[in-house]
């Protein structure tokens, strides 16, 4: 017998059974996909060859939840920094105090040009 069922099995469904595996329940995880990850996925593209990555675009140090998630799969060292010319809200040269960093603002607006 589960003493959980997880539907969908995208990046908060696999949290969810992080954490449920790690306190020790049973659960089931059910998803309607082919695949585990909902949007968090990579596609190869047919001209280079190159794989390109989709899903969270942005990954900033705040989110200390999604990190550890990824810590407790060892997967954490697959995440690569962007070069400074491609970090969002880089202002070249700066033109406020926080030196290049995106002004707070609160959510979602945490990456618009101030």
């Amino acid at each position: 017998m589960q003493d959980v069922v997880v539907i969908g099995v995208g990046l908060a469904g696999l949290s969810a059974a992080v954490g449920l595996a790690d306190a020790g329940l049973r659960f089931t995880a059910l998803e309607a996909a082919e695949r585990l990850g909902g949007r968090a996925s990579s596609w190869t593209d047919q001209a280079t060859g190159d794989v390109v990555d989709i899903g969270p675009h942005v990954m900033r140090t705040e989110y200390c939840n999604m990190l550890a998630v990824l810590d407790r799969l060892g997967t954490r060292d697959l995440i690569h920094a962007a070069a400074p010319h491609q970090r969002p809200g880089r202002l070249d040269p700066p033109r406020h105090a926080s030196e290049g960093r995106p002004p707070r603002r609160p959510a979602p607006r945490t990456l618009t040009p101030a």
